[in-house]
């Protein structure tokens, strides 16, 4: 990270092209990240040849964000499933799995990975 000299308290961040290969837009604000494990946010229209996933993370139940149909595609038998609390119980039954909830404002290590939680609306 360097610090924008018009910009006080403003940080750019410089990624290398190798990392920026690793992330894939998969449809509307589906995004799969291809590193030491992969991790798909919001899998939505999942076609092809679907990399296992070892975290699926979800931010809210909107069928654009939110595809049983599709994360069960991904699973592996020992995925991580981790979204907002507050869909953690219908998410529970629709894809036959224990999800992780999470709360905004958090940070949580999933497979040795940090994630940190923000909160957001949506309606």
């Amino acid at each position: 990270m360097a610090k924008n000299p018009k910009n006080k308290g403003m940080y750019i961040i410089m990624l290398k092209q190798s990392v920026l290969d690793r992330i894939e837009v998969i449809a509307h604000s589906g995004i799969r990240i291809d590193g030491e494990k992969v991790i798909y946010i919001d899998p939505v229209l999942v076609n092809g040849e679907p990399h296992a996933a070892d975290i699926l993370l979800f931010t809210h139940p909107h069928t654009d964000h939110f595809s049983p149909k599709d994360a069960k595609k991904l699973l592996k038998h020992n995925t991580v499933i981790a979204m907002p609390k507050s869909m953690t119980t219908i998410a529970n039954l629709k894809l036959g799995r224990k999800s992780m909830p999470l709360l905004p404002g958090q940070t949580y290590e999933l497979c040795g990975i940090k994630i940190r939680t923000v909160a957001a609306y949506n309606t």
